[in-house]
């Protein structure tokens, strides 16, 4: 039988909770505190994926077990350095498991967005499902015909009380 939802709830699951945009952690403990949000201050740095030879790059995690403690999921990613002269495309590949990426790829939790390399970077919309507390979250990227260039970007994350 399918959910039905009223208005008013969607309103409040959409627009009325609170969004963070995460960086790589200041100081990174395992696979449990990986990511710190920015309002920690401009000791965050970008988190920071790393391409392969014409083909996809290592899995970085990017969120621990512990950094997300609400029902959350991904809608943004700031990308703000993108290397590769000239312009470079990027196919970034975002993995949510408790276990591991290639668990990701299995169970197909998985999302792939594309960033194109531009004067000026723009944000990237990130579809994701609704995600457990405790969900990691891996990263990885592609840079099309290019060797080991990376993408920094930050993460934004919305968490539900739901």
């Amino acid at each position: 039988m399918p959910l039905v939802l009223n208005e008013n709830f969607l309103i409040d699951l959409v627009l009325l909770n609170w969004s963070r945009m995460y960086g790589k952690a200041v100081s990174p403990s395992g696979e449990t505190h990986l990511s710190d949000s920015i309002i920690v201050g401009s000791s965050v740095v970008p988190f920071q994926l790393i391409a392969g030879n014409n083909d996809w790059g290592n899995w970085t995690l990017l969120f621990g077990s512990g950094d997300l403690n609400k029902r959350f999921n991904l809608n943004v990613l700031e990308a703000i350095d993108l290397q590769g002269t000239p312009p470079t495309t990027f196919f970034i590949q975002l993995a949510f498991s408790k276990i591991s990426a290639a668990d990701a790829l299995t169970k197909g939790t998985y999302t792939s967005v594309v960033v194109a390399k531009g004067d000026t970077p723009v944000p990237v919309s990130v579809l994701t499902a609704l995600q457990e507390s405790g969900t990691k979250v891996w990263g990885r990227c592609l840079a099309v015909g290019q060797n080991a260039l990376y993408a920094k970007f930050y993460a934004g994350v919305i968490f539900y009380e739901v």
